[in-house]
């Protein structure tokens, strides 16, 4: 939670999500975010430090995506928490997370 707190990575990890598992490379996240691109290294780590996104380098490329399951956890903790943690809300929502993932081009991950 606290690294999405910050306005800049917040807007990152939304951007990301868009971009489902393609991702995008550091440059042009930068210039989507319109951010320098060694701020954007630095929002990019704490991201994956998090767990929210993960790096995957080609020779001097390296593109973000977001973590299917960083999506599905972190709406499912906020909703969950809100609806005092009722089992079968539980249920429920995971698995409706996991179908919107699905139909997004995101890969689910099991329970």
């Amino acid at each position: 939670m606290s690294a999405l707190a910050q306005p800049t990575r917040m807007a990152v990890f939304l951007t990301l999500a868009e971009h489902g598992a393609d991702g995008l490379p550091v440059g042009e996240l930068a210039r989507l975010m319109d951010t320098p691109p060694n701020t954007m290294s630095t929002h990019l780590a704490i991201l994956a430090r998090a767990g929210a996104v993960l790096a995957n380098r080609s020779g001097r490329i390296v593109t973000y995506k977001v973590l299917p399951t960083a999506i599905r956890d972190l709406a499912r903790f906020l909703v969950v928490g809100a609806c005092g943690g009722a089992e079968d809300t539980r249920g429920n929502l995971a698995a409706a997370l996991d179908e919107a993932c699905l139909a997004n081009g995101h890969v689910a991950s099991g329970r």
